[in-house]
């Protein structure tokens, strides 16, 4: 658990096997959004950054996380038009293939603890 740290709540032992993802809700809280988040900040200078949740995790109450004059930049959309980013924890989602996304985004960024990816984190492509 110290090595996943701060996703400590995403732990399973060597007994749960590999391919998590596809067997468990890994993180079913929304942790990573935080992360998810800032890196996005971080890297898109734009006035206004959408983004959208494409599973079940708290992402708009996650903004509250960020720091005040960042969060200020975020938009939360369900538009998947208007969103330049769809965060992911893969909660609740049928299909967990990434490449559902590959015609119209690109792989931005991703969570992984014990080489389970647990969010990911993908961009529009540009037109």
């Amino acid at each position: 658990m110290w090595k996943a740290h701060p996703f400590q709540n995403v732990y399973f032992n060597a007994l749960a096997g590999t391919d998590l993802r596809s067997r468990y809700d890994l993180d079913h809280w929304g942790l990573a959004n935080r992360k998810a988040l800032e890196y996005i900040l971080r890297n898109d200078k734009s006035e206004a950054v959408y983004v959208r949740a494409d599973s079940f995790t708290p992402l708009a109450r996650s903004f509250y996380m960020i720091d005040e004059r960042d969060r200020g930049r975020l938009r939360y959309s369900s538009d998947p038009n208007l969103s330049r980013y769809v965060v992911t924890n893969y909660r609740l989602v049928e299909d967990r293939d990434d490449a559902k996304y590959a015609a119209d985004y690109d792989l931005f960024y991703q969570i992984r603890v014990d080489n389970e990816v647990i969010l990911s984190v993908f961009r529009r492509k540009e037109p």
